[in-house]
């Protein structure tokens, strides 16, 4: 005898064919299409509802975008102004100033710098495996110029000194802080060649408050006078 319930359906009925799409493995899905009822999807519509929604399509990029260029994003980014120096081989000195520069870790003591892949300091750089950094003081402004410059006499216009300890010429007048790196790794990334140095050794050679570049123009630590 059927066992009807309150919603007029057949009981007995319902459990049977329950049982038995169970055997076959389909589970209580199948045995619920005896008995349809909106399906809904989970964001809360129904499959119906989603059906009738307009696709959306996402707008791809056009084709002809400018390609970005970064230094108006890093001129707002004030940092502290270096100038890697190297010896070649055959002991020529070299260097250039020098503001891509980072700490990596602390242990091994690691920085990095961003050298032109045509830079005649990068190709001492790498063939010596060391070089040192400079970092310049407040007044050291005319160093850093400089050293931008690519003046082929920019060493017989600075005072500077190398020795055996040396892992590239000491500016003495114009750095503050000075560290010897040997190369540990390095990478090409487009137009510039990142340096990894494993710091060796640092020097203090005053308490100068640091030269910074930022917005395009010099400056000096909060509390000093700009550099113009």
């Amino acid at each position: 005898m059927a066992q009807i319930d309150h919603n007029g359906r057949d009981v007995h009925r319902e459990e049977r064919v329950s049982h038995a799409d169970a055997e076959r493995g389909e589970g209580i899905s199948t045995a619920l299409q005896a008995y349809p009822s909106p399906r809904v999807a989970s964001s809360g519509t129904t499959l119906q509802q989603r059906r009738e929604m307009p696709e959306i399509i996402a707008d791809e990029p056009p084709d002809d975008i400018a390609p970005v260029d970064i230094r108006a994003l890093m001129a707002t980014f004030p940092t502290g102004v270096g100038v890697i120096t190297a010896m070649e081989i055959d002991g020529h000195p070299w260097g250039m100033t020098c503001t891509s520069i980072c700490s990596v870790t602390l242990e091994p003591p690691t920085i990095l710098a961003c050298l032109r892949r045509e830079s005649p300091t990068l190709g001492a750089v790498l063939a010596s495996g060391a070089f040192a950094l400079n970092l310049l003081h407040d007044g050291a402004r005319p160093t850093a110029e400089l050293f931008a410059s690519g003046a082929p006499d920019r060493f017989s216009r600075v005072s500077w000194h190398m020795s055996t300890a040396c892992k590239g010429p000491h500016l003495l007048d114009a750095a503050h802080v000075i560290a010897d790196c040997e190369v540990v790794y390095s990478k090409t990334v487009g137009s510039h060649i990142v340096v990894f140095g494993e710091v060796r050794r640092i020097i203090r050679q005053s308490e100068a408050l640091p030269l910074l570049y930022g917005l395009r123009r010099y400056m000096c630590w909060p509390g000093g006078e700009s550099q113009k």
